[in-house]
């Protein structure tokens, strides 16, 4: 099972070596941006970006069509939600729940929030600590 991974890192040499795209404004030694796929054993796939590479492909991520998975109705993934519960790992094959803005007022989802925090405080034993 892969799940995405992404970040700030500094681009070493050996990070070169291994990935499947560099973008051509950054050098070795420089603090960049990646993207990529990861398993249990590591990465299987990374993108080295410059900043101003990493906005434009965040923006054009943002205009990928997904439906809200309460509604069902089909919006741009910047105006959706990208829900995870406090036990969200992407390791077990979990992955966000996308929920619409409309959606999120609605009570099913105040309802699962609160289910999950109460899983949460449940689970952790904590009713004190801030969730």
């Amino acid at each position: 099972m892969n799940w995405e991974v992404r970040g700030v890192t500094r681009f070493t040499a050996e990070k070169a070596e291994m990935a499947d795209h560099v973008c051509e404004h950054i050098d070795i030694g420089d603090n960049c941006h990646y993207a990529g796929e990861q398993d249990s054993f590591g990465p299987v796939t990374r993108f080295y970006y410059c900043s101003a590479c990493h906005q434009a492909a965040e923006e054009e991520a943002g205009e990928e069509l997904t439906c809200c998975q309460d509604c069902g109705r089909e919006f741009k993934m910047k105006d959706i939600l990208a829900w995870k519960p406090w036990d969200f790992d992407p390791r077990d094959g979990s992955e966000p729940r996308h929920v619409c803005i409309e959606c999120q007022g609605l009570e099913r989802h105040k309802d699962r929030v609160a289910r999950d925090k109460a899983d949460y405080r449940r689970e952790c034993d904590d009713e004190d600590d801030e969730y």
